[in-house]
């Protein structure tokens, strides 16, 4: 069963994790300086996908 989103980090070669969160269709990304970082930037992300969407609607 799905969760309705999926998060996505990887590990750039300077140390940085590259986060992606996919929801509904729409995909943030960001870059943060360490891996304990990606969990705040969380919120962040869903919060510009919300965005994302309203704009979807009014376009």
């Amino acid at each position: 069963m799905s969760n309705g989103y999926n998060l996505e980090m990887s590990t750039l070669d300077d140390g940085c994790v590259h986060v992606c969160l996919t929801e509904d269709g729409f995909t943030a990304c960001a870059i943060v300086s360490s891996m304990h970082l990606a969990a705040a930037k969380e919120n962040q992300l869903r919060a510009d996908i919300r965005k994302q969407s309203l704009n979807a609607m009014f376009e």
